[in-house]
């Protein structure tokens, strides 16, 4: 649907660019600016969202080792290789298996390989995103060194990319033929608290707003928090603060039938941030979440 982005969508999201030319498979966009500057875009989805195209950027990931629980694989050299087999660039991993290699060309294709460590012996490593997502296994060669391709959809996948707006989703679903939908978003507290904040009531008000507007629909806040603490004391925690979030959208107006909650406290962890895994902040954080489930009678 590239001849949307030619009929002036392009200039009304962009003002002061137009279009030069297309790439041949519809991928790339040249494009100039009144005042003469080139830029290129790269088209990505289906919505024909513009993003700069850029051609080096920092390439950021963490190495996990273990057969059941995964652990972080901390004091690891890893090296970038490109396609001739030539290191370009070294790193060692943090305490908690991170790494970054800065000003990577994105048109190369790459491979990782750990220095050889007698640890490892009958280990599995794992490549995974910063906050713990899990995006693939090395491949353990003869020699016990270990190996992993970059392909793009794998760099993809390390990118932690922004959260599309919680209520830019939820226009969506009011307009979809979906029966129900879950949101994930950060609603903060104080450590240990459950007392809504104004940060919090910001976004709680814009959910009454959405619930106003669609009398159809119901809700459900789902808590969740990391495992640190003991996992009961967790549990309630959590599930003072769904009661505390129902509460407050309960008194702005919304009928009870519409709003339930329920905390799980660290019972449904995402990554492999259990009990005794030393963790990262922005690892905890992927746990430490609100989700917001919306369905229509």
């Amino acid at each position: 649907m590239l001849w949307n982005v030619t009929t002036g969508q392009f200039k009304k999201i962009y003002a002061g660019w137009s279009a030069i030319c297309f790439s041949h498979d519809g991928k790339y966009i040249l494009s100039a600016e009144n005042k003469g500057n080139l830029l290129l875009w790269k088209v990505s989805g289906e919505k024909d969202i513009l993003e700069p195209y850029v051609k080096e950027f920092n390439l950021t990931a963490k190495l996990l080792k273990g057969k059941t629980v995964k652990k972080p694989l901390s004091n690891q050299k890893i090296h970038l290789k490109n396609q001739s087999n030539t290191t370009v660039q070294t790193q060692t991993t943090d305490e908690y298996g991170d790494f970054e290699f800065k000003n990577v060309d994105k048109s190369q294709q790459y491979t990782f390989e750990l220095e050889q460590n007698p640890e490892l012996k009958n280990e599995k490593v794992y490549l995974a995103r910063q906050d713990g997502i899990v995006v693939g296994e090395f491949m353990a060669g003869t020699k016990g060194v270990f190996r992993f391709e970059l392909l793009p959809a794998i760099i993809e996948k390390l990118e932690l990319k922004k959260e599309e707006d919680v209520f830019v989703q939820l226009d969506d679903f009011v307009s979809s033929d979906k029966n129900e939908i879950v949101i994930v978003d950060d609603i903060y507290y104080e450590t240990g608290k459950w007392d809504v904040l104004p940060q919090a009531a910001e976004k709680l008000n814009r959910v009454v707003a959405s619930l106003k507007k669609n009398p159809q629909m119901r809700i459900e806040l789902l808590a969740h928090t990391d495992s640190r603490d003991e996992a009961q004391a967790n549990l309630v925690l959590s599930q003072k603060r769904a009661k505390s979030a129902v509460d407050y959208i309960v008194s702005k107006g919304i009928d009870i039938k519409r709003v339930s909650g329920k905390g799980y406290g660290e019972t449904k962890i995402l990554n492999h941030c259990t009990d005794g895994v030393n963790c990262s902040e922005k690892e905890h954080a992927l746990n430490r979440r609100t989700e917001f489930k919306f369905f229509k009678s």
